[in-house]
């Protein structure tokens, strides 16, 4: 019974094994990278403990299009000891079997697939499903679960720009998208450039370089090819005005790390707004080579040359210059573009090219338009209208003034000279004609009654190089004064003599000279004029014309006087003389004055008869009051009388004057 017992039992374990259900076969979902290759598991999922497997075969389908299978690895999984599996593949479909003479057991990876997820397949994910999935040729029964195996792209960094084209000695920032800072920087050929550790680019020397990438993950970029030419030739944006002519400067960078001795370009322009004329090689890197040869077409200009020496050309420095009319025509813009540009036949260089703005011709308004003036003296100019500063001031003659560059005209000497003035890009302003004269020339105003005699003296200005002798015509009206012989005693030109008088109805002419020099300022001699019975009373005029210093310098710019007849003005004397019959002080001429002011003041004698004397005391004062200068302090007989203040050493200011006679 015992025995019975167990068989039964046994035979009981055995039935209830049979009837656990089938084995399950299956795939897993996973996520891999493009680009990659990998291992898939299929798995046995349910215990194949006391199933006896010893064979298998498996049917998979997948898609092609996104993952390509390499291999079936029996290594490290249940089916090891079986040896390497057999398998088929058939565009998306494989078959796997295999077999072994000891039965599997336990749960585990059945078999290993070995799937590349190859760069350039289109799709990013495939099913992984079974077709067929047999144990021992059908018994136990299994069942299936399929998977899902998702690419994603590969980690990305991208190094930007891609290409570069740069002169030696300038630099080029690269960056990077996508991946982990930080970044490390490096260059295929770091004689070529070298690259920092922000990806700062600095061109070295002529040649190719790329560069390359790796962020935290080890990701790597590699740039195209950045490639660094010797030179540049560049041409700058300009702005003139129709018709101007001008040079338009060629630049090239520095030449000191190749021996430049030949090279041609060509530089194209809208001939509608420029006209090129040639080219200009002094003061330029060509000069040492002579004049280049061109060739100029409707809108180019092929320009090449060559030498027995290399350029010597360390920094950026001018090349050559371009000779440019602007059009008198047209307003606008054309580019200056650089092509054909290579030099000892072989090397290439980078371009920039340049524009130039042609604009409408403006006018620029001097003020003043005229002017009069005499050596010493300075007038401040100026301009109105559309202005592009700054302004360049300059005068036709510069021998006779010169003009700082804020307008300030200063005066040298005589003559004619014409004020211009330029703003930066061409426009244009001219004065009229500015006239210049050496000194001033004044008659002198005197007061008298009628059938007395008019004393003018004729004030000169200092001209430092002397006076030697004098010409000029006195203007009256002949019916109220007849001229009399010129005076030179008590004036600067008392040592001359009197080498000429004539008169005729309304004017008298005088001629003087002498040895001496006259170069004060001064009374230079005295006209007299008789005043007739018939005068009536009030102020006559009296002017001078036709002066001639030294036969021709210094030139002289006069100034009219006057004669005022007053009944109340002086008795005759027994000489024959005027005498005032009251004090007087009269306003100092010129007003404002620089250096030198006149002024005049009249004495009666102290009981109306002459030969009498006054002490007379003439002083200036500022506006405190303070004493500046004494033009007088002296006796004086009673007449008229003027004195003239040098105030060369004196600053600026407003000053009084007092007389004080007792």
């Amino acid at each position: 019974m015992k025995r019975l017992l167990f068989i039964l039992i046994f035979t009981a374990v055995v039935i209830q094994l049979s009837a656990a259900g089938p084995v399950r076969i299956s795939v897993k979902d996973t996520t891999v990278l493009r680009g990659t290759t990998f291992l898939y598991a299929v798995s046995v999922d349910s215990s194949l403990n006391g199933l006896n497997v010893t064979s298998y075969e498996l049917e998979l389908n997948f898609d092609p299009n996104a993952i390509r299978i390499e291999n079936v690895i029996s290594s490290g999984s249940l089916t090891e000891s079986w040896g390497t599996p057999m398998f088929n593949i058939a565009g998306g479909r494989i078959i796997i079997a295999g077999a072994g003479t000891e039965a599997l057991t336990n749960t585990g990876t059945l078999i290993y697939i070995q799937i590349s997820a190859a760069l350039g397949l289109p799709h990013n994910a495939t099913g992984i499903t079974f077709a067929k999935a047999m144990l021992n040729e059908g018994n136990p029964a299994t069942i299936t679960r399929n998977g899902t195996i998702h690419i994603q792209p590969l980690p990305v960094i991208t190094v930007h720009p891609d290409v570069s084209l740069l002169t030696v000695g300038e630099t080029n920032q690269f960056s990077v998208s996508g991946g982990i800072a930080p970044f490390v920087w490096s260059v295929t050929n770091p004689s070529i450039a070298t690259i920092d550790s922000n990806g700062l680019l600095r061109a070295v020397s002529h040649g190719f370089c790329k560069v390359i990438a790796r962020d935290q993950n080890g990701t790597i970029d590699t740039s195209g090819q950045i490639e660094i030419r010797a030179f540049k030739l560049t041409i700058r944006d300009t702005t003139f005005i129709q018709g101007r002519s001008f040079l338009m400067p060629v630049y090239v960078t520095d030449l000191s790390q190749v021996d430049i001795s030949s090279g041609q370009f060509s530089v194209s322009f809208d001939p509608n707004l420029v006209t090129i004329l040639g080219t200009t090689e002094s003061g330029s890197l060509l000069e040492q080579f002579g004049q280049s040869t061109i060739q100029i077409i409707s809108g180019k200009i092929m320009l090449s040359f060559a030498g027995t020496s290399r350029l010597n050309g360390a920094g950026t420095q001018v090349l050559v210059y371009l000779n440019c009319q602007a059009t008198s025509i047209y307003t606008g813009g054309t580019g200056f573009n650089i092509s054909d540009l290579i030099f000892n036949e072989s090397l290439y260089g980078n371009i920039r090219n340049g524009s130039l703005n042609v604009l409408n011709r403006s006018i620029l308004s001097v003020n003043p338009l005229t002017a009069t003036l005499v050596a010493g003296d300075s007038l401040q100019f100026n301009t109105v209208g559309t202005i592009n500063p700054p302004l360049v001031w300059k005068v036709s003659d510069s021998s006779a003034a010169d003009i700082s560059s804020t307008g300030l005209l200063r005066v040298k000497r005589s003559g004619i000279i014409k004020v211009s003035v330029e703003d930066s890009v061409g426009a244009i302003g001219t004065s009229g004609n500015i006239t210049l004269y050496d000194i001033r020339v004044r008659v002198m105003t005197d007061s008298v009654g009628v059938e007395g005699w008019a004393h003018l003296g004729i004030y000169i200005e200092r001209y430092q190089p002397g006076i030697f002798s004098a010409q000029f015509k006195i203007n009256f009206n002949p019916a109220y004064f007849e001229p009399l012989t010129p005076l030179t005693v008590g004036t600067m030109s008392e040592s001359w003599s009197v080498s000429g008088f004539s008169s005729v109805a309304g004017s008298t002419t005088i001629a003087a000279a002498g040895s001496d020099a006259v170069n004060n300022f001064g009374i230079l001699l005295k006209v007299r004029l008789k005043v007739l019975s018939s005068t009536p009373y009030g102020t006559n005029p009296v002017s001078i014309s036709d002066l001639l210093f030294n036969e021709g310098k210094p030139v002289g710019l006069t100034f009219d006087g006057s004669i005022v007849v007053d009944s109340r003005v002086g008795v005759e004397n027994y000489i024959g003389t005027i005498i005032p019959t009251n004090y007087s002080l009269k306003q100092n001429h010129p007003n404002p004055f620089n250096p030198t002011t006149i002024i005049n003041y009249q004495l009666p004698p102290p009981d109306g008869r002459a030969g009498i004397d006054n002490w007379v005391t003439l002083k200036v004062y500022d506006v405190l009051g303070r004493e500046v200068a004494t033009l007088v302090d002296e006796f004086k007989e009673g007449g008229y009388y003027e004195a003239i203040w040098d105030a060369t050493n004196i600053p600026s200011g407003v000053f009084f004057y007092r007389m004080q006679t007792g």
